[in-house]
């Protein structure tokens, strides 16, 4: 198993931000600055996957919360959200765009480190947002733990990651992409007693289309609700992602998992 180095990735992610731009909705690493658009079309589709899904009320944990979007939107939404993030350019746009609410708090630090800035609380609803490819397997099942130690009766645990269908894809000592099985395996279902349902992100795997949509269809970029009709959607993002998947012998997606404490 290849090692994952924790000082080289925040140095990848850090230089790749700096080099690239960066805009609210987009990382200036999964999408360019300049497909601001694109970047929106795939938060507002997750938010509502996650307004879905997410219990609120309470307080709020968002690991890997970035550019602290989330943060944003549901400030209203809890008593207190906390957000997590190691890159020094995302977390300055995460402060400034929640400098005016005094529930939120924003630090910068390794998402293994949260528990000493929430000693005092537990979550209704914790969400991690990328980050698991980015940790060693026993850094994950120790983060879960943990996580599952702070979270409320009833509350939710939501990461979104990105997987590989058949085997694990490795990038470089900066990151590992697992298989749904793994991640099974990697949390100790059975051993402690977590449900888990889990769900395709098409939202972001569809933004790689769309991408191309606009780099063919320049026209396109200023009108990207075009895509959120459902027969358009089917038609040229689902279909060419469906086809695309057989096709690949083993291929990047992106899942939500959904962990809750079993009622056994």
């Amino acid at each position: 198993m290849d090692k994952i180095d924790y000082k080289k990735t925040s140095e990848y992610w850090n230089q790749n931000l700096e080099q690239k731009g960066l805009g609210k909705f987009s990382s200036g690493y999964i999408i360019p600055v300049e497909l601001e658009s694109v970047a929106l079309y795939r938060f507002n589709k997750e938010l509502d996957f996650l307004n879905k899904f997410g219990k609120f009320g309470g307080n709020y944990l968002d690991l890997g919360c970035g550019a602290g979007n989330l943060l944003y939107e549901w400030h209203d939404n809890f008593d207190h959200l906390v957000g997590i993030d190691f890159s020094d350019s995302l977390i300055q746009i995460a402060n400034k765009q929640n400098e005016n609410y005094n529930n939120v708090k924003i630090y910068k630090d390794s998402v293994l480190n949260f528990e000493k800035y929430v000693s005092d609380k537990k979550f209704k609803f914790i969400f991690v947002g990328g980050c698991f490819m980015y940790l060693g397997d026993e850094d994950i099942l120790d983060l879960i733990t943990n996580m599952f130690q702070k979270l409320e009766n009833g509350g939710v645990l939501i990461f979104r990651e990105p997987t590989a269908t058949k085997k694990r894809i490795y990038e470089k000592n900066i990151g590992i992409r697992r298989t749904i099985d793994e991640y099974k395996n990697l949390i100790c279902l059975d051993k402690n007693g977590y449900i888990l349902n889990y769900y395709q992100n098409y939202p972001v795997n569809y933004t790689h289309f769309i991408g191309l949509y606009l780099k063919i269809f320049p026209f396109l970029t200023n009108k990207i609700k075009f895509f959120n009709n459902i027969l358009v959607e089917f038609i040229f993002l689902y279909l060419p992602l469906t086809l695309y998947s057989k096709i690949k012998n083993n291929m990047a997606l992106y899942h939500f998992f959904i962990l809750t404490k079993s009622k056994l």
